[in-house]
């Protein structure tokens, strides 16, 4: 064989190996294809009585699987899912189904005050601040009150009186 054969044979062979290794990393990385991210799930989730998933700041990638408007529940530990979108979407899939615990503190509630009702009025007649309601009994319901008075929580009393203060019981906070 002559050198400039040899030389060609061997430019051949060469483009052969390289297109076969081309070939085959093709192969093997379309049958790995996409590859699952790694994450850490989040931890150290919170929330308070009355709110809803809207108002729980996930990290980066993390978003929640059920409506932001689901209620976070009732105070304790309760489990939500999520699902974790890496930023390279073309070389990693999206991870869903992951289970996170959200920590429900329970809510701090403020008795309304500034309350007035004038001569003649009954408590049903008293406006009271969204998400209360008067806790009726027949003698503080009904009743017509005298005079002006002032309406706040109290430790002592029930209703409105004069002078006097509306107890802590007697105007109750309703569950949204």
């Amino acid at each position: 064989m002559t050198n400039a054969k040899s030389n060609v044979l061997s430019k051949v062979l060469m483009a052969v190996i390289s297109l076969g290794l081309v070939l085959m990393c093709a192969i093997v990385f379309t049958a790995c294809g996409k590859q699952d991210p790694t994450y850490d799930v989040p931890t150290n989730l919170t929330a308070t009585y009355g709110q809803t998933l809207a108002d729980v700041t996930l990290p980066d990638g993390f978003s929640w699987e059920d409506p932001l408007t689901t209620s976070v529940g009732n105070a304790g530990a309760h489990t939500f899912k999520v699902t974790y979108t890496p930023e390279d979407t073309n070389n990693y899939n999206t991870i869903t189904g992951i289970d996170v615990t959200l920590i429900v503190n329970k809510a701090t509630l403020q008795a309304p005050t500034g309350l007035t009702a004038t001569f003649g009025q009954t408590l049903s007649e008293v406006q009271l601040p969204a998400g209360f309601e008067w806790e009726p009994t027949a003698r503080q319901f009904h009743r017509p009150l005298a005079g002006r008075h002032r309406a706040h929580p109290s430790a002592r009393g029930y209703g409105i009186r004069k002078n006097r203060s509306v107890a802590p019981g007697a105007a109750r906070h309703r569950a949204a």
